[in-house]
This record gives C-alpha cells, sequence and structure tokens, in this order.
C-alpha cells in the first residue's frame, strides 16, 4: 500500500535525527537553539494575535483601522 506523506505543517519544526550520537556540549548547543526557534516562533504568534485582536476589537467598536 503506498501512503501519501502529508505535508508538514509550516509551525512544526521537522523532526531531524543525526547520523551519530550527539557530544554534551553538541546537544546542548542543538538544545539552545530549538529554544531560540520556539521563542522566535511563540513571539511572532503574539504579535499575529495581538494584530488581529486589535483589528476586531476596532471593527467591533465601529472603527476601521487604516
Amino acid at each position: 500500500m503506498n501512503k501519501a506523506k502529508q505535508a508538514a505543517d509550516p509551525e512544526e519544526t521537522p523532526d531531524i535525527v543525526p547520523d551519530r550520537p550527539l557530544t554534551g556540549k553538541e546537544a546542548e548547543e542543538d538544545y539552545q537553539k530549538q529554544l531560540a526557534l520556539l521563542e522566535q516562533q511563540n513571539k511572532e504568534r503574539i504579535e499575529i494575535i495581538r494584530k488581529w485582536e486589535s483589528s476586531n476589537s476596532s471593527t467591533q467598536n465601529g472603527n476601521t483601522v487604516i
């Protein structure tokens, strides 16, 4: 049976498996990179939500945002 591979969610980071075990230092660096990426993604999501909430509250009050 041929299973179609679904497109990855653009917000989801892909699973990347190293070809060998990481050293302690490499694992720490990888962890820090992943943490920084998650922080960046969260900031972007928060900004999008704030813009959405701002535009929705303005339109509900009868005001338009230009």
